[in-house]
C-alpha cells in the first residue's frame, strides 16, 4: 500500500471516530437517561474470542431498580461486598444495611418493619423457612429470627462464623463454619445436636464453598483438601471420606453444588476436577471430565443439566449421567454465580456483568453492567429476579 492510500486511510478513521464523538456528546447533552445495556453484538465485537452466535438487539429486560444505602452508593468504595445478602420471606425484605442494624422492609415500597441491633457483619446468606429466618455474623453467632417482627427467638455460638448457605433438613440446620466444622442445630431451640470437625487444614479457602447436601439419611459436603465427607444425619458419624483427584492447584476446595442424582455424588472443584462417584463404593468414578476444565467457581442443576461456570468466563452444560458436553458459551469475564430459571440461566461475574442466556443452547440472549462487586445470591420479588450488590443496589429482570 502506497503512503498516499495509508493517508487517506486514517484521515477516514479520524473523521470516523470524529462523528461518532459529536453524536455521543449530543446525546449525553441532550439530557436523555439511557440504560446502561449491552446487546451480545457488542459484547461479541469486544471479546473476539466468544464463540457461538449471539443475540444482536436484544436490550436486558430490566424491570426495576433501588437503592437500600445510598450514601454507601455515593462513596462507592472500591470492592466493598456484601456475602451475606438479602431475601425475601413473607413480603418483607430481609437482610442488613450495615454491619451494625439487621432489618426488615416491607415490599414494595421498602418501608422499615422492623430494627434489632445486629453482632457484626453477616458471613453467609440468610435462610428460610415458614416466618422464620436464620441468619450467620462474623463473631460465630447465629439467629433465628421471627421475619414478621425482628423477635429473635434463639441465639447460638460456634467455633467460627458461618461460611456457606444454611441448609434445614427437617428439624435440623446444617451449618458449616470457617474453619470447616460442621453442626447440626435444632431447628426449634438452636441446641447442638452433634457436631464434625473435619481436621482440615485452616489455610486460605474461597468464598464459593458448596453447602452440605442431604440425601436420605447422610450427609455430604466438602472440605479445602477437596474430600467429600459422608456423616450420619442423625448422629454426625463418618461413614466415609474420600479425595476424588489431585491436581497441582493451590485451591481444591468444592464449590457449586454437591448433587444427589441416580445413585450419582456429583462433584465440582476449583481446581477444574469434575467427577460422578459411585455413593455405594465412593472410590469408583462413574465418569470425570479426562480434560480438566479451567477454575471452576459455580455449578447450578436444572431440567436435568449440570450447568458449570470458570475463571475464564466459560460456562457449559453437561448431561449429568454420562458427563457428555452439550453445549459451551462465553460470558467475556469470570463467572462468579450461576442461576437457572425455566428458560434461561443467569450468570454473573464480580466485575458486574449480568447476562443470560437460552439455557437449551447457552445463547447470549443480553448482558448489562452494573456498578458494584455482585456478591450475594439473586431473591424473587414477584415475576422479577434480582441481582444484589456490595453497594446494596438491586437490579430486577424479567424471567
Amino acid at each position: 500500500m502506497n503512503f498516499n492510500a495509508q493517508s487517506s486511510i486514517k484521515q477516514s478513521s479520524m473523521l470516523t471516530g470524529l462523528l461518532f464523538f459529536v453524536v455521543a456528546c449530543s446525546v449525553a447533552c441532550s439530557g436523555t437517561k439511557r440504560l446502561p445495556y449491552h446487546s451480545g453484538y457488542e459484547l461479541k465485537k469486544s471479546q473476539s474470542e466468544i464463540e457461538g452466535t449471539y443475540a444482536r438487539h436484544f436490550k436486558p429486560a430490566r424491570t426495576g431498580f433501588f437503592k437500600l444505602a445510598p450514601e454507601l452508593d455515593k462513596q462507592k468504595p472500591l470492592a466493598v461486598a456484601d456475602y451475606g445478602g438479602w431475601l425475601e420471606s413473607n413480603g418483607v425484605l430481609l437482610g442488613s444495611l450495615d454491619d451494625k442494624w439487621l432489618t426488615g422492609l416491607i415490599l414494595p415500597g421498602l418501608s422499615p418493619k422492623w430494627w434489632r441491633k445486629s453482632p457484626g457483619a453477616q458471613t453467609c446468606p440468610p435462610a428460610s423457612f415458614g416466618n422464620w429466618a436464620v441468619f450467620g455474623f462474623r463473631n460465630g453467632s447465629i439467629w433465628k429470627v421471627n421475619a414478621l417482627s425482628g423477635e429473635k427467638v434463639w441465639e447460638q455460638k460456634l467455633d467460627s462464623f458461618p461460611s456457606r448457605r444454611i441448609r434445614k433438613v427437617n428439624k435440623q440446620l446444617l451449618v458449616v463454619t470457617a474453619n470447616q466444622t460442621i453442626y447440626a442445630l435444632d431447628s426449634e431451640s438452636g441446641a447442638v445436636n452433634w457436631v464434625y470437625d473435619s481436621n482440615a487444614s485452616e489455610g486460605l479457602t474461597i468464598r464459593t464453598l458448596a453447602a452440605p447436601t442431604v440425601h436420605q439419611d447422610r450427609v455430604y459436603f466438602g472440605v479445602s483438601s477437596g474430600e467429600i465427607i459422608a456423616l450420619s444425619l442423625k448422629t454426625g458419624d463418618r461413614i466415609w471420606t474420600h479425595n476424588p483427584g489431585f491436581s497441582e492447584s493451590r485451591f481444591h476446595d468444592v464449590v457449586g453444588e454437591i448433587l444427589v442424582i441416580d445413585k450419582m455424588l456429583l462433584v465440582t472443584r476449583y481446581d477444574g476436577v469434575m467427577t460422578a462417584l459411585n455413593l455405594n463404593n465412593p472410590k469408583q468414578s462413574l465418569w470425570e471430565k479426562p480434560v480438566k476444565l479451567n477454575s471452576i467457581t459455580d455449578s447450578s442443576f436444572r431440567h436435568g443439566r449440570l450447568y458449570v461456570g470458570t475463571h475464564n468466563g466459560y460456562i457449559y452444560a453437561f448431561n449429568p449421567i454420562t458427563g457428555q458436553e452439550l453445549w459451551k458459551s462465553h460470558i467475556g469475564v469470570s463467572v462468579s454465580s450461576i442461576t437457572a430459571g425455566e428458560t434461561k440461566l443467569y450468570v454473573t461475574s464480580t466485575q458486574g456483568r449480568i447476562a443470560a442466556l437460552d439455557i437449551s443452547k447457552g445463547q447470549l440472549l443480553w448482558y448489562d453492567q452494573v456498578e458494584g462487586l455482585i456478591t450475594g445470591s439473586p431473591i424473587y420479588i414477584g415475576n422479577n429476579i434480582y441481582f444484589q450488590t456490595g453497594l446494596r443496589n438491586f437490579y430486577g429482570y424479567s424471567f
